[in-house]
């Protein structure tokens, strides 16, 4: 009886300990609670409510609170100031609104002196001729000189000459209505035929040259006449070397 009593007892016991302990345990922090959930449950003082939602999870004592900050933008100055424009005031050749012109608020393009080109002479602008026909009947003028003189046997242009040709050119230049004829010559030596084309070889060196100065073809006769009008008469060179010549003959004259 005693025995029966005991293991009765025994089993009471195991059956109350075992309704003291059937109150669900809490999850350890950090692990996964992996069934479903149903019903409202609590963090931090805040309560919401979950359905079924496989997988939740959620760490003790979490509390969120609403924050402030500051935004990208922010206060300052703008880009653009005050200021002159690109290029400021200044006078260049002529005409307004030129340019990159005067100054004004927040640096535009303003308006001002300073155009393109200005007026003048050179290429662009008027020339006045540095020479008038009034200058052919000037001694002092060297378009006075009208005779070009040539080595023996010889039609290219002396060096020396090359300025009085300049001048000459440059008035038919600038006064196309003007006409020269070239007179060619020789000495006596040579026979007839040869002097008169040596001279007219000289007359046209001298045409050609003027041509690259700016003369016409049109402005210039050209004509050999070998020894046939002698400037001097006599024998040596002292004669002859007067006689190798180009003549320039203003139409008129």
């Amino acid at each position: 009886m005693n025995i029966k009593l005991a293991i009765g007892l025994a089993a009471v016991s195991v059956v109350l300990a075992s309704g003291c302990s059937s109150k669900p345990k809490k999850p350890a922090p950090g692990s996964e609670q992996t069934g479903s959930m149903n019903g409202e449950h609590s963090h931090g003082g805040k309560s919401h409510s979950h359905n079924g939602l496989p997988g939740h999870r959620h760490d003790d004592n979490i509390s969120v609170q609403p924050g402030s900050g500051n935004g990208f933008g922010g206060s300052g100055s703008g880009g653009s100031g005050s200021g002159s424009g690109l290029a400021g005031n200044g006078s260049g050749g002529s005409g307004q609104s030129g340019g990159f012109g005067g100054g004004g608020n927040n640096g535009g393009v303003g308006n001002g002196q300073g155009g393109g080109f200005g007026s003048g002479s050179g290429y662009a602008g008027n020339t006045k001729s540095a020479y008038t026909p009034a200058d052919l009947r000037d001694s002092r003028s060297i378009l006075a000189q009208r005779i070009i003189y040539f080595n023996y046997n010889q039609a290219n242009i002396d060096p020396q000459y090359r300025p009085v040709l300049d001048a000459h050119a440059s008035l038919l230049r600038d006064f196309p209505e003007l006409n020269v004829r070239l007179e060619g010559h020789a000495d006596e030596r040579g026979s007839r035929e040869y002097n008169v084309a040596l001279s007219e070889r000289r007359a046209n060196s001298v045409l050609d040259y003027m041509k690259i100065k700016g003369t016409k073809q049109s402005q210039a006769d050209v004509v050999g006449y070998g020894e046939e009008i002698p400037a001097t008469f006599g024998h040596g060179e002292g004669t002859w070397s007067k006689n190798r010549r180009v003549e320039i003959i203003y139409a008129g004259e």
